[in-house]
């Protein structure tokens, strides 16, 4: 036991919290385990930037500027998404809000996503 009653587990079990959410965890995420706020799973991504910027030329290709406009919302909506990882919160009511834009921007890009492929398909 050091001086002035510090445990050194205790200290040794903090900081590898610390370490731990911070290199594994987004500001949202580690929010959400600090608030005991359960994160919605994220939907998988359909297209990366490359075949985004693909689908995007097939525009020409189709007579209809919809591949465009998906594409150019889809990024959009990508990096919002990323964004939204990094917020982080003061208090629980902070991280609730943030998980929900976070989910809701997931959900929006995933039929967003829906609808290209739709296009493209067609």
């Amino acid at each position: 036991m050091l001086p002035g009653n510090i445990n050194p587990v205790n200290i040794d079990n903090a900081v590898n919290q610390v370490i731990r959410l911070s290199t594994h965890l987004s500001p949202l995420h580690q929010s959400g385990k600090t608030f005991d706020i359960s994160l919605p799973s994220s939907q998988p991504r359909l297209f990366n930037n490359d075949t985004l910027i693909a689908a995007e030329a097939r525009s020409k290709q189709l007579n209809c500027e919809c591949t465009s406009h998906l594409s150019e919302l889809i990024r959009k909506l990508n990096a919002f998404e990323d964004y939204s990882q990094t917020c982080s919160a003061e208090n629980w009511q902070q991280a609730a809000v943030h998980a929900c834009i976070y989910a809701y921007t997931s959900q929006a890009r995933h039929l967003m996503e829906k609808a290209l492929q739709a296009v493209l398909d067609e």
